[in-house]
């Protein structure tokens, strides 16, 4: 598993993964 110091880490790459997603799909408001 990740270590607790990694959570921002893994914060910044679902962040990453919102962002594609967000270029890929339109965002529905």
């Amino acid at each position: 598993m990740y270590m607790v110091q990694n959570k921002r880490e893994i914060q910044l790459s679902e962040q990453e993964k919102r962002h594609q997603l967000g270029f890929c799909v339109p965002r529905r408001t």
